[in-house]
């Protein structure tokens, strides 16, 4: 029976769905994933605790790099075992992450067995109406949330949370930029984890389950 309760306990915590939440975003962030505009920059970057300050960039050839009106790939993981996040865009839209400045990866071993009750979306286009940014079939987790956008300065945010938190976290989706920014970073989206929490290990949710069952016995 205590076998039977760790189990059904480490399930649940793999298996926990998030919910699109009516909150907003408290930060600090512990995992950013972001696109943007680049301009002569970079289009992409990672930002992870065992990141440099400054984050692990993705700057693929072109000033910038992305096909205006064109929907790019994306996909975000996080592994919760080794603290491990990737940050992925299909910036020449040939339907991979292979080539190059098209995918980062940073291991944090102070994130190793933590998990994540909140995930955030932001999306911001620029300031000009033309300049706008569109998310497409934002799937978190195997749920497809649908269309997220920005087609002014105004930014967009939505909260996904759920109460026990989840392991491992995979983001996927399709993101399009309208037009330049001008002389700003814009448009952007980023992808935000916070509010971590420590995932029991199957040797901690073994001795809690065998304290439940001494606990059901003492009761009986």
């Amino acid at each position: 029976m205590a076998v039977f309760f760790a189990c059904s306990l480490s399930n649940s915590v793999a298996e926990a769905g998030y919910i699109a939440s009516a909150g907003s975003f408290t930060p600090p962030s512990i995992i950013d994933a972001r696109a943007r505009n680049g301009l002569t920059g970079f289009e992409g970057v990672l930002f992870t605790p065992a990141a440099p300050a400054t984050g692990l960039s993705m700057n693929p050839v072109g000033t910038p790099a992305w096909s205006y009106g064109q929907y790019s790939d994306f996909a975000f993981s996080y592994d919760s075992t080794s603290g491990s996040a990737t940050w992925s865009i299909d910036f020449n839209l040939d339907g991979d992450f292979l080539d190059a400045e098209e995918s980062v990866t940073s291991v944090s071993p102070t994130l190793a067995n933590q998990g994540f009750n909140a995930v955030n979306l932001f999306v911001q286009g620029n300031d000009a109406p033309s300049a706008g940014a569109s998310v497409l079939d934002f799937t978190l987790n195997g749920t497809n949330f649908g269309a997220f956008s920005s087609m002014n300065g105004t930014a967009t945010n939505q909260l996904f949370t759920y109460s026990s938190g989840t392991a491992d976290i995979t983001v996927t989706g399709r993101l399009s930029f309208t037009a330049s920014g001008g002389s700003q970073e814009r448009p952007r989206m980023w992808i935000q984890l916070g509010s971590s929490f420590v995932v029991p290990t199957p040797g901690a949710l073994a001795l809690l389950g065998v304290a439940g069952l001494v606990n059901a016995r003492r009761r009986r």
